[in-house]
């Protein structure tokens, strides 16, 4: 039986995101991690120590997401608003087939602390240098 179990890098996690091929139904709670338990995260990475999976959903029914949180934690723009898009059920059908449209259900804090450690404070300026 395919459970639709698959192993996924942080790279790609962070460009998911970074298309918005992944987002949040409205209802999750806001991105509330302090930054040493993103510390904590990685530490974790590193000494090869298991962090629980992030569970998507694909979309099949209207619905309202919200992006992941992609602010800054302090200074410009760290209070803009995060944005919602309502999409009706041929909106999504669309989405899923042609951006792979997921819903990210559980793990939200995880990702979220991926996502600004390796993307905002770090991939962009490696690729900025090479």
């Amino acid at each position: 039986m395919d459970t639709g179990q698959k192993t996924e890098s942080l790279a790609q996690l962070v460009a998911d995101i970074e298309k918005e091929a992944v987002a949040l139904p409205e209802f999750q709670r806001d991105f509330v991690w302090e930054i040493e338990k993103t510390f904590d995260l990685f530490d974790s990475f590193v000494r090869d120590i298991f962090v629980g999976s992030l569970v998507y959903g694909v979309p099949s029914f209207e619905i309202t997401v919200r992006e992941l949180d992609k602010r800054p934690r302090t200074g410009k723009g760290s209070r803009r608003k995060l944005n919602l898009t309502s999409y009706s059920r041929e909106d999504i059908e669309r989405q899923v087939k042609t951006n792979w449209f997921l819903l990210l259900l559980d793990r939200q804090q995880r990702a979220t602390s991926i996502y600004r450690a390796l993307e905002r404070d770090g991939l962009r300026r490696s690729r900025r240098k090479a």
